[in-house]
Formats: structure tokens, C-alpha cells, sequence
């Protein structure tokens, strides 16, 4: 069994940061958060990029890179920071700015997520 993470994620800032009243990201949906991502008036990421095909390797070589990624379900953005492997189970370790001022962490199911962003320098 491999378990890694990276680091306790301040949900309270990334809601703050990405939530609805932010006006460069457009709020958290999909493709709008490439608006903040990218430029240098946001994370100054410029090579971050939406993608709905991905493997549990992508997020393992993420992860082992220090590179926490946006996880979507449900048109809900999350950040993954971790992974847990015991084959044949796969789980991401998933920080949830919900609900609003407290947040949620958990494991879930590898394969529940929609669509990730890889925030990328």
C-alpha cells in the first residue's frame, strides 16, 4: 500500500480565491478557472490545462511533483493533494472547499472525477 500528500489545503482561501465573486477566474466552472490559472494577475501558471482523459498514473506523477490538481464532479471543483494505492483500489485524497467556511477531506474512489486541471508552471 502507497499513501503520499503533499500539504493541508486551506480550504477557506481556495474558496475565497475561486469562489463566485472572484471576477478574473469567473467562478469555479471548468474552463473558466484557466482564466485565473494562467495569467500572472492570477496564479501566473501558464501552462495549466483542462483535460477529461486521464489514469491514476497521471495523478500519482502530479502528486509526486508537488503539484496539486483541480478535481471536478458534478460541475464541483476540488483539489486533489494525495493519492492512496492498494491495488486493485485506487483512491485520491480529496480536499472540498464545501461546505462554505469549514471544508471536507476525504478519500475517494479513483475513476469518480469528470475533469481535472493541472495547474502547471
Amino acid at each position: 500500500m502507497e499513501f503520499k500528500s503533499i500539504f493541508p489545503i486551506n480550504r477557506t482561501f481556495i474558496y475565497q480565491k475561486m469562489g463566485p465573486g472572484y471576477a478574473s477566474g469567473g467562478g469555479v466552472l471548468n474552463n473558466n478557472q484557466l482564466n485565473y490559472y494562467r495569467p500572472s494577475t492570477g496564479l501566473n501558471k501558464p501552462d495549466s490545462t483542462y483535460v477529461s482523459v486521464f489514469t491514476f498514473s497521471n495523478a500519482v506523477s502530479e502528486i509526486n511533483n508537488n503539484r496539486p490538481f483541480v478535481s471536478i464532479r458534478d460541475e464541483h471543483s476540488r483539489v486533489c493533494s494525495g493519492y492512496l494505492s492498494d491495488y486493485p483500489d485506487y483512491y485520491l485524497a480529496i480536499d472540498d472547499p464545501l461546505p462554505e467556511d469549514y471544508g471536507n477531506s476525504y478519500m475517494e474512489d479513483f475513476g469518480s472525477e469528470d475533469y481535472r486541471i493541472y495547474v502547471r508552471a
